[in-house]
């Protein structure tokens, strides 16, 4: 039986919109997790990224790759983020954007895929500059041992662009 625990990811960038079909990012990620136990882990990493976009009629889909480095409780942390989305930004009521995602991780230190977070929500653009989106997920995690373990997500993502 896994421990239950609370996770939060703050992500400050740069983001350069290089053209209407690229981004490119560099940043900062803190990552906290709070577990059931009272234990607690950190881990603080550089992020760079590339992320391709293709809006096609009503819909947009992107496709992100993410290398984190760094460390986390004093060992090395890095691995891969690959993120597939598809959102229908047509006419959809009271503006709101549903979307579904996948984004899988691979641990560059040992060759194996350790997460996977499958996606549904709805966003809303208040603006060009700022974004909410709430969203489910099913994430799914393998430990270092090959234990899988499933859990369901309920988030909220904010995004400002400055």
């Amino acid at each position: 039986e896994g421990r239950g625990y609370i996770h939060s990811e703050v992500t400050p960038q740069l983001l350069w919109h290089y053209s209407p079909r690229w981004d490119f990012g560099i940043g900062y990620q803190n990552r906290l997790q709070w577990f059931d136990d009272g234990t607690q882990t950190t881990a603080n990493e550089a992020v760079l990224e590339a992320t391709a976009l293709l809006p096609v009629a009503d819909w947009f889909f992107s496709t992100r790759q993410r290398v984190q480095i760094g460390d986390k409780d004093g060992d090395l942390s890095a691995f891969f983020r690959h993120r597939v989305v598809a959102e229908y930004r047509g006419n959809f009521p009271f503006g709101l954007m549903p979307f579904v995602a996948d984004e899988w991780f691979l641990n560059m230190t040992n060759g194996q895929v350790f997460q996977n977070r499958l996606m549904a929500g709805l966003g809303y653009s208040f603006n060009d500059a700022f974004k909410v989106e709430l969203f489910g997920m099913r994430f799914d995690r393998w430990d270092d041992w090959g234990q899988h373990s499933v859990a369901p997500v309920f988030g909220v993502r904010m995004e400002a662009r400055f």
